[in-house]
């Protein structure tokens, strides 16, 4: 009884807040260990009651956590008729109740007797405990069955725990979506009305170039560039447009060709790229072409980048480079962009397609790579992924089949 004392005092001072299976972890262990049985596991129900899932079993002899493993009403159905019970099952292997896996089960894990008890969260059963004696029967006393209904009420207060947290993640989540809607509506507003006149400036000065004296030779030239000029803000103009739709898509899906796509967002980004004398390396097929969203493709291409980019500037990095590969295989179509700048911090690699998540201190939104991300997987069925190379970072985009066209 004491021990059972000292191990409830010991499991009230856990953290709740902190990630389930982390708790669920200490608790199966703990529990092991003061009732002194070789196996404790916890279970959770499936939606619809017909199996149970493995969250975590401990293994006292080997010190060992894992979390793999169901069971099925089809193939134990005796069993599942008293699983919402207490199932104090001292002989596990004559018992009515558990013989259903006596041959698969019992026998080659050498488990003689089980403790079987409901965790309830909301008032509903959730899943169990199940406490397994190895080697020899054993008869569950009263304060032992006591001791294991503490530890499912630990778990219901976990597992309340974590759902209440996801409850207030999707919450925060779904504001700042609204959030960024409203934002990205108002500066679309407000850049393009710079936009717009700075586009009529480029009308005049067109006009007051013919009516000057200037040789056909340098004429030709002012033509060339204005034309560019003119092509990159009417990009620029109909990127703010998309922005603004970004949360309510109405568009239909065309083929189009992934190089003649990335060399026009390349053209884009031409004065960053040559401002800091950055080598640009492509490789894609000619004649590789993907049903999608042009634009919308386009957007997340001139995030990658930009991206690259500015952890070159940032970096200071000698002798700059930027890598972009595409490719088609049997199973999905693949771009690749990498690049010589050190790689993504560590510490936010796993997390940096996260909205709000930056490496780039307080020059970042974090925004650029889960807006991309979100395109690829909402237009596109796709992915993307980030990495670290012995040079710097990769980021690779991944569409399904359904997505690509190729021609020969």
């Amino acid at each position: 009884m004491k021990k059972q004392n000292d191990s409830r005092a010991t499991l009230s001072k856990m953290d709740f807040n902190k990630p389930l299976l982390e708790v669920l972890k200490q608790l199966s262990k703990n529990s092991s260990i003061t009732l002194n049985v070789g196996r404790a596991s916890i279970w959770r129900y499936s939606d619809n009651k017909e199996e149970l899932h493995c969250l975590d079993l401990y293994e006292q002899k080997v010190n060992i956590h894992t979390q793999k493993g169901f069971l099925s009403v089809e193939s134990c159905p005796e069993y599942f008729r008293e699983m919402d019970r207490i199932l104090s099952i001292d002989n596990a292997r004559t018992d009515n109740r558990t013989h259903e896996f006596l041959e698969d089960y019992l026998k080659p894990l050498n488990i003689h007797s089980m403790l079987n008890l409901p965790i309830l969260v909301n008032n509903e059963v959730y899943g169990v405990i199940c406490f397994e004696q190895l080697n020899k029967p054993r008869i569950w006393r009263e304060d032992e069955i006591g001791y294991g209904t503490s530890i499912t009420d630990l778990i219901a207060l976990s597992v309340e725990s974590s759902q209440r947290k996801s409850a207030m993640d999707q919450l925060i989540s779904q504001s700042r979506h609204v959030v960024m809607g409203e934002m990205i509506t108002t500066l679309t507003h407000q850049w393009k009305q710079p936009l717009t006149a700075m586009m009529l400036g480029i009308g005049t000065l067109k006009s007051k170039f013919k009516s000057m004296s200037i040789s056909d030779k340098d004429m030709q030239y002012i033509e060339i560039h204005v034309a560019k000029i003119e092509r990159i803000m009417s990009e620029q103009n109909q990127l703010l447009t998309d922005f603004r739709g970004f949360f309510h898509p109405d568009k239909q899906k065309h083929l189009f060709n992934i190089k003649t796509n990335i060399s026009s967002t390349l053209d884009m980004l031409e004065g960053s790229i040559k401002a800091q004398s950055i080598q640009i390396l492509m490789d894609i097929p000619n004649k590789l072409e993907i049903m999608g969203y042009e634009r919308d493709f386009r957007h997340v291409i001139i995030n990658l980048v930009q991206n690259a980019i500015d952890q070159i500037t940032t970096k200071e990095i000698k002798n700059p480079m930027i890598k972009i590969n595409a490719k088609a295989t049997e199973k999905c179509i693949e771009v690749a962009i990498s690049d010589n700048a050190g790689g993504i911090n560590p510490s936010i690699l796993s997390t940096v397609f996260k909205p709000y998540v930056s490496d780039k201190s307080l020059n970042g939104t974090g925004l650029g790579l889960y807006i991309s991300k979100k395109i690829i997987q909402d237009q596109f069925g796709g992915d993307i992924f980030a990495s670290n190379t012995k040079e710097g970072a990769q980021l690779l985009v991944k569409c399904p089949p359904r997505s690509i066209k190729s021609k020969k």
